[in-house]
């Protein structure tokens, strides 16, 4: 029974890949500045990270959290209206 469910899942996740390609293929001009957007995005998080690292090591967690914390809030302010 669980290796039915596992099957029906993976089934679901790739049927939605799938659609997210069609998507893409579509909307090719959107997709690529969207992949660009996100490139940035990446770079910017990575740039956070390195002055994470220049604080003191018991502070790293602490901080990095908060910095989490905050990005997941702005993603739901700016994407869940």
């Amino acid at each position: 029974m669980i290796e039915r469910e596992k099957e029906n899942q993976l089934k679901e996740v790739l049927s939605i890949f799938d659609k997210v390609k069609v998507i893409k293929q579509q909307n090719p001009e959107i997709s690529k500045s969207i992949d660009k957007l996100e490139k940035e995005i990446r770079e910017k998080m990575y740039e956070i990270k390195n002055y994470i690292k220049q604080l003191n090591k018991e502070d790293q967690d602490l901080v990095t959290v908060l910095v989490i914390q905050g990005i997941h809030r702005t993603a739901d302010e700016v994407f869940i209206d």
